[in-house]
């Protein structure tokens, strides 16, 4: 079945693939290994990954204007002095040609765009290959290097997050794994600076300890760490090239997690808005708005901005990911709104403690709901509940609508005043002694006691408000006024 080739390239991972010459809105058929030698043309539309060719040989290029009918071409990392004998040669052919951004084993490539272009679910979810992982299926391949290595697994980001973790029958994790599981991150006195350091200045494989660490890099940018456990055992000096070589493959698969974890977050904004089309949203997410569904708002505490949105979600995703729990998350301002299933409320505590690091979090968590129209007023409250949170730092850290509703509705109409101060009919300068007026009933010797003045001047003031068209007589007056210097203020 064809695909387009915009599509493969977006879930293989742009900082895998780049495009060096020409359309990437092409359908794509086959993946095919091509070899020039052979003197086979290659299939219409397929891919074709030109294997042993150096991209900077004239052979290359050769190579390049003999693949006329296939729609794409795939070569290695390609030096700048080679880019335009390529490209003008796959103009030539009528080819759009892709180069790997950084060196993968050409088996894994080949299985990884096969995998998105076929979609064989029954050979994507062979449990024992680790090539045969789905795209972007961290705990997926987790479990396929357990298995193939015959050791727990863990795969962490460059600041010690937990991404993702084996969970293979008869491979026993050790403390260590079971506290960063817990804990979501591997434990401050275990993340030790020149570990991570070493691990992530190249694609070594090194032993600390009873662990086996490997850094996974694109290019020369620093992702993450894979984790190999030895407390059962020492892995062969032989296999450490294989667990480098998989570490590669992990950079591959961190940029398809990302591909998809922006189409998670497309589809959660849809499915939040509750149009139309927040059923079939909901439905590409795996989550099923009849079994009920919960919007969540997490937010750091402090001063707006301290933490950068971009970096609250991919804490927050990356929390749910390793958690193995459907789920979608997506940014709205500064703060992220996670759509999830069942024990919202739990796992939205777990997430305010973990998912964190070291900044503090809140958030807050709407109703349950079982449509998909219903979700807007989830995620509405859920944002209500962590303005309340969110002002008081002293105060709980997550809350559900029903434990804050009294304060969350204050909070709703003060952002409906500052988004139309139009409604406010009624300005004055005074507001210290109206107020003490109003929330003293309209006692002159209460409010005057509590400013520090003669009843008689708050009872002048009220006629002098009264002349200026401020009859603090007429209730709807004294109500509007009270919600503006209450909220306002």
């Amino acid at each position: 079945m064809a695909v387009p080739l915009h599509h493969l390239v977006g879930q293989a991972g742009e900082d895998l693939l780049e495009v060096l010459e020409g359309p990437d809105a092409v359908e794509v058929g086959e993946v095919a290994v091509h070899d020039p030698l052979e003197g086979v043309p290659p299939a219409p539309g397929a891919l074709v990954l030109l294997v042993g060719l150096d991209p900077a040989a004239p052979e290359t290029a050769r190579a390049v204007r003999g693949l006329a009918g296939a729609a794409a071409a795939v070569v290695g990392p390609c030096p700048d002095a080679a880019r335009e004998p390529l490209a003008g040669a796959a103009r030539a052919a009528g080819v759009t040609l892709l180069g790997l951004r950084w060196p993968l084993a050409w088996t894994h490539l080949y299985t990884l765009l096969a995998d998105i272009a076929t979609a064989d679910e029954a050979r994507r979810e062979a449990s024992g290959d680790v090539g045969g992982v789905p795209p972007g299926d961290l705990p997926a391949l987790a479990d396929a290097i357990a298995g193939a290595l015959g050791r727990p697994a863990v795969i962490v980001d460059a600041q010690w997050r937990l991404l993702a973790y084996s969970a293979v029958d008869g491979r026993q994790a050790d403390e260590l794994q079971r506290e960063t599981i817990l804990n979501r991150a591997v434990p401050e006195e275990e993340a030790l600076p020149a570990a991570r350091r070493l691990l992530l200045a190249d694609g070594r494989a090194r032993r600390f300890g009873s662990r086996v660490g490997v850094g996974i890099r694109v290019g020369a940018e620093p992702r993450g760490m894979l984790w190999i456990s030895e407390a059962a055992g020492r892995l062969p000096d032989d296999r450490l090239a294989l667990l480098e070589e998989y570490a590669r493959l992990a950079a591959a698969h961190l940029g398809q997690a990302r591909a998809v974890r922006r189409r998670h977050a497309e589809l959660a904004e849809i499915a939040l808005e509750g149009g139309a089309d927040a059923g079939d949203a909901c439905a590409e997410l795996g989550l099923d708005p009849r079994a009920g569904l919960t919007v969540v708002a997490v937010g750091a505490l402090g001063p707006p901005g301290e933490v950068p949105g971009g970096v609250l979600l991919d804490g927050v995703a990356a929390y749910l990911d390793a958690y193995r729990r459907p789920a979608a998350c997506v940014l709205r301002g500064d703060t992220v709104h996670c759509l999830l299933g069942g024990r919202a409320r739990e796992i939205a505590a777990d997430a305010v403690r973990r998912a964190g690091g070291r900044r503090a979090l809140a958030a807050g968590v709407g109703d349950r709901v079982v449509s998909a129209a219903e979700l807007p007023r989830s995620s509405r409250q859920a944002a209500l509940v962590l303005d309340v949170l969110t002002a008081d730092p002293r105060g709980p850290r997550v809350a559900d609508v029903g434990e804050v509703r009294a304060r969350a509705a204050l909070a709703e109409v003060r952002h409906l005043l500052a988004d139309h101060p139009e409604l406010l009919a009624h300005e004055t300068a005074a507001e210290e002694w109206v107020l003490a007026w109003l929330e003293a009933h309209g006692d002159y010797r209460a409010a005057a006691a509590r400013l520090g003045v003669h009843p008689n001047t708050l009872r002048y003031r009220v006629r002098r408000l009264a002349e200026d068209g401020v009859d603090l007589g007429d209730p709807d007056v004294r109500l509007a006024l009270w919600v503006r210097l209450r909220l306002v203020r």
